[in-house]
C-alpha cells in the first residue's frame, strides 16, 4: 500500500508531480525522506480515506495529522480527532470560516457562510411550506369523507 511505502522513501512511490517534476528537485520535498521528516500531515479528504491514514500512518507510524473535509464527512472523523488520533479537522465551509476568522484572515470560507445561511434558510421554508400543504390537504380530505 501507498501509504506503507511513504514510510520507508517516499519518492520512490511518488516520484514526481503533476508535471513530472521530480520531488527531489523542489525546496520543499528536497529533505522529506519518511514520515520521520513531517512534523504534521494535513490532508484534504473525503469518504473513508481518512479511515486508511489513521489506520497505516497514524497508528503504525505515530505521525501526527490533522484534515479539512467536506461537512457531510466531518462527523465520520470526529472520533479521531476526540481520542486524539488526529489533531485537528477543518469540517466544510464553516470550519474553514471557523479557521480564517482564528487566524485573522478572512477568505473564501468566511464571504462563502451567507449564500450557505440563506440556502439553508431556503430549504427549511420549502420544508415548513411543504408540511403546511401537507396539512391542509389532509385535513380538507377528512371533511370530504
Amino acid at each position: 500500500m501507498a501509504l506503507e511505502q511513504v514510510a520507508a522513501e517516499y519518492d520512490k512511490e511518488y516520484g514526481v508531480d503533476y508535471v513530472d517534476l521530480p520531488l527531489r528537485e523542489m525546496p520543499v520535498t528536497a529533505d522529506i525522506h519518511s514520515y520521520d521528516d513531517i512534523d504534521l500531515l494535513f490532508g484534504f479528504e473525503h469518504g473513508a480515506v481518512i479511515d486508511y491514514w489513521v489506520r497505516y500512518t497514524q497508528a503504525r507510524f505515530d505521525q501526527k495529522m490533522t484534515f479539512g473535509t467536506t461537512a457531510v464527512m466531518a462527523p465520520d472523523a470526529y472520533p479521531y480527532l476526540q481520542s486524539g488520533q488526529i489533531e485537528g479537522l477543518v469540517g466544510g465551509l464553516k470550519g474553514a470560516a471557523e479557521y480564517e476568522t482564528l487566524i485573522g484572515q478572512p477568505g473564501l470560507g468566511t464571504r462563502g457562510m451567507p449564500a450557505q445561511q440563506w440556502a439553508h434558510l431556503l430549504v427549511i421554508g420549502f420544508i415548513v411550506l411543504g408540511n403546511l400543504g401537507y396539512y391542509f390537504t389532509r385535513k380538507r380530505g377528512r371533511r370530504v369523507a
